[in-house]
């Protein structure tokens, strides 16, 4: 979904737009209902396979976690965290999101997509950033992985997404509620040029003076760019 809603709104209000946010959509209704006749057929169970299949790069990254490092006392990183997740955007135009906005809800979420990889290791890293992220989980313990795939709502689509939550136990991994997570729980953010994958965002939590937009300088960017914002150009307080 791409319309902004207040940050500020609690979980069922509907009356105005949300930014920075998840917004809460029917999710609870939904699952109510679905022993009721009538409802629409669902579509199969692909485990995102319209994502992999997908010839587009992945260009932006978000890193989140349940208590981001705003002010770590020397350390380079998030510490400790009972899940660690990485959403991943394949998208041609990063720029055309920086100035319209990185907008997502429960809306965008493909449902019958998702599932849980519960073997005990974590996806082949094919990035260095990837090799950086296993050892980071690897260290405390965050082996299972629950997958949850996403899509612009737009036609035609501007992304597609990947949503890795990565966690030591099943039940922790079970009781993930995409409606719980916000902006607030982003640790890093990097985007990338198609191609040659060139660094054009970067933002870190731990390193708030190091952010930089290539591309835009410090325009404000909304929705889910966690910097530059129209209240704290340099540094988030």
């Amino acid at each position: 979904m791409d319309s902004e809603q207040d940050p500020e709104q609690g979980p069922n209000t509907t009356a105005r737009p949300q930014v920075d946010r998840v917004a809460p959509p029917a999710y609870d209704n939904f699952h109510a209902g679905l022993g009721n006749t009538g409802l629409p057929i669902p579509p199969p169970a692909t485990n995102g396979k319209f994502y992999f299949e997908s010839q587009a790069e992945e260009t932006i990254e978000l890193g989140l976690c349940p208590e981001p490092p705003y002010h770590p006392n020397g350390d380079t990183g998030p510490g400790p965290q009972t899940w660690f997740a990485r959403l991943k955007f394949k998208c041609d135009n990063v720029p055309q999101l920086m100035r319209e906005g990185l907008h997502w809800s429960l809306d965008n979420v493909q449902w019958e997509d998702g599932y849980m990889d519960l073997k005990d290791r974590l996806p082949e890293p094919q990035s260095i950033l990837d090799k950086i992220i296993n050892r980071y989980c690897l260290g405390y313990d965050l082996t299972h992985t629950r997958h949850y795939f996403l899509r612009d709502l737009q036609v035609p689509s501007r992304w597609i997404a990947h949503l890795q939550v990565h966690a030591g136990d099943i039940k922790d991994l079970s009781d993930i509620r995409l409606e719980n997570i916000s902006i607030d729980n982003i640790c890093y953010t990097y985007a990338f040029s198609v191609g040659e994958n060139k660094n054009i965002y970067g933002y870190e939590t731990w390193d708030l003076e190091s952010s930089f937009n290539a591309v835009y300088d410090d325009t404000p960017l909304e929705g889910w760019w966690p910097w530059p914002k129209k209240d704290r150009r340099r540094r988030l307080a």
